[in-house]
């Protein structure tokens, strides 16, 4: 414990020089964030180069640290090829988030870029495979899902950094998380490394913390993403399925969710999702009339609960419990991200909520057309057939329906459900639901052959009835053209007659 410690110490008191030291170097080099009274609001230029200072900060406190002769400083010298792997790729994220800070750097290139160090982080062994390791692989998908993993979590430190000290507290935070993780799990060298970014980034926090005297930058903010991506899927690698899930994605769930609360968002209304915008839930929460201290320290409470709950998946006794946790977590979420009253995900609501009602009814309708479907094929007699039609109408909640039969066709026994006219030419067979006959919505006349002859069948529906739905399956499954080929089966070959054309009322389906 005393390595992580000194680890954590020498951290912060090299950051709190080096952060001066590069802050000063950028203004003399004019590298400033200018504000453009739109997203930047500060109210002068400010140098915005933060992750450099973090990240020498970091190796000098790590390569201090391991000069002392500790078991923790052998197994982590013993893993020093991933050491330096890990260093060398967050110095790479570092300097394309440094090229846009200074020179500027379009957003598709940002993303190749930044797609590209996923890219070789992957083969350099750095996978997610899978749920709890052999439980659930991801075979073939391990590769996108891993860049995927890398490249969100950068961008959402990126897309967080809009107030002072927030993406840097909430990685200081979430970083504290994986410490305590990887201590209790015995891993070592990704403790080391996570004491180190813990204590560099909060010795930045010195000057970044509202008002900020220098900014993360996209140099600091998509490298603390990447480091952090980088070291849970070390740890996942070697971690029950609870902590190899869980705990990050919890300790990491406020730039994940306002990540993905943004990416929905955008591709809802059809804009590019690099576009910046001021909807994030920092912004709503300034525009709700908070202050920028009071906006980051909810939210740094939010990440401090966070991380704390993330640390319940690391006893072996809350394995079980894991799905359970992490579902009621994301209710949780989604219960606050509601009450943000964003209007794109309220839209989103509504049509979905109302799509599902639909979906219901339509699949409603469908199994009484099929049912009825059913009872025409069992039936033996045209009286039989007569009567799982008017079993289905009356379950699909249609009005009244009349059929229209050649002369003469052989009904022994008409069913109590209809009333018949038998005429010379057509046999009209009348049906109302409850004997009561109400104002009609909807009309389907529609004719149905057969064999050389023809019949007609004409629904009602009234206002807002369930019928709607089930006319969709009705059609679709040829249900007139059904009772007129079981009619046939079960009954004698009737007089010919011409068939009519297809007649649709006003307002029918």
């Amino acid at each position: 414990m005393n390595t992580y410690l000194l680890a954590f110490i020498a951290a912060a008191v090299l950051s709190l020089f080096l952060t001066r030291v590069v802050r000063d170097f950028a203004i003399r080099r004019n590298w400033l964030d200018v504000p453009d009274a739109a997203r930047k609001l500060h109210a002068k230029p400010i140098p915005a180069v933060g992750g450099v200072a973090i990240l020498i900060a970091m190796t000098l406190a790590l390569v201090g640290t391991v000069t002392i002769d500790t078991l923790v400083t052998d197994a982590f010298l013993e893993s020093s090829r991933r050491v330096a792997t890990i260093g060398v790729l967050s110095a790479a994220m570092m300097l394309v988030g440094a090229w846009d800070d200074v020179r500027g750097l379009s957003a598709p290139r940002k993303f190749a870029l930044q797609i590209v160090l996923a890219l070789i982080a992957w083969s350099l062994g750095f996978r997610i495979v899978g749920w709890g390791g052999a439980t659930l692989s991801f075979g073939s998908l391990s590769l996108p899902i891993t860049v995927l993993w890398l490249v969100g979590l950068a961008n959402a430190f990126n897309m967080i950094d809009g107030v002072d000290g927030l993406a840097a507290g909430a990685a200081l935070f979430a970083t504290m998380a994986l410490l305590v993780a990887s201590v209790t799990a015995n891993q070592l060298m990704s403790a080391v490394l996570l004491a180190a970014l813990g204590g560099a980034t909060a010795g930045f926090l010195r000057y970044n913390f509202n008002p900020a005297s220098i900014f993360l930058g996209d140099s600091g903010s998509l490298m603390l993403g990447f480091v952090l991506g980088l070291l849970s899927i070390d740890s996942s690698q070697k971690s029950t399925a609870a902590f190899a899930v869980a705990v990050p994605l919890v300790s990491l769930a406020l730039p994940v969710l306002d990540t993905t609360v943004v990416v929905i968002r955008r591709l809802i209304r059809r804009k590019p999702v690099y576009m910046g915008d001021r909807r994030h839930i920092h912004h709503v929460l300034l525009d709700g009339g908070r202050s920028p201290r009071e906006v980051v320290i909810l939210l740094y409470g939010v990440c401090g609960f966070l991380g704390l709950l993330s640390l319940l998946f690391v006893s072996p006794t809350s394995q079980r419990a894991t799905g359970t946790m992490l579902a009621m977590l994301g209710i949780a979420m989604g219960i606050g991200i509601q009450q943000l009253q964003l209007p794109e995900l309220k839209a989103l609501n509504a049509h979905v909520v109302q799509g599902l009602k639909s979906q219901r009814r339509l699949l409603a309708g469908g199994a009484v057309v099929h049912t009825m479907l059913g009872r025409f094929a069992a039936a033996t007699a045209p009286a039989a057939v007569l009567e799982a039609l008017a079993e289905g109408l009356g379950e699909a909640e249609f009005s009244s329906a009349i059929v229209e039969l050649p002369g003469g066709f052989p009904i022994s026994d008409v069913p109590h459900a209809w009333e018949a006219t038998f005429g010379a030419s057509v046999c009209g067979l009348h049906w109302t639901r409850g004997g009561v006959t109400s104002r009609p919505a909807l009309e389907l006349n529609t004719p149905f052959s057969m064999e050389n002859s023809s019949g007609r069948l004409i629904l009602w529906a009234p206002p807002g009835a369930n019928a709607e739905a089930a006319l969709t399956s009705w059609i679709g499954n040829s249900v007139a053209q059904a009772f007129g080929d079981h009619l046939m089966r079960t009954g004698a070959e009737p007089v010919p007659t011409a068939v009519p054309r297809p007649v649709m009322a006003s307002g029918g389906v």
